[in-house]
């Protein structure tokens, strides 16, 4: 079996400002989330903030729940966004795979 990388493409020093990328952009995305998911746990369950009903039979903490479920879409569709920006910057060219 080929190797999945042919030799002389490798870059290490390329793949670690990826990585670095990666982290930069991942870490308060994944901040952002456990923030926000902890934060309703925490004010639910402990504080009657959410008890309110804010329509027939909808309480705030329902809809607190439903807005966590288009944080995590918005936060998934701009990670997509800015990595696919970001693995183009290191993308090898394509001119030498047709020789």
């Amino acid at each position: 079996m080929p190797p999945s990388t042919p030799p002389g493409e490798f870059n290490a020093e390329q793949y670690r400002e990826l990585e670095s990328a990666r982290k930069k952009l991942v870490t308060p995305l994944v901040i952002i989330t456990a923030v926000a998911f902890w934060a309703q746990q925490i004010i639910t369950n402990f504080t009657g903030w959410m008890d309110g009903a804010v329509f027939a039979g909808m309480s705030w903490a329902y809809l607190y729940a439903f807005a966590l479920f288009f944080l995590v879409i918005a936060v998934t569709t701009y990670y997509r966004r800015q990595m696919a920006a970001i693995e183009a910057k290191y993308k090898p060219s394509q001119t030498g795979a047709e020789q």
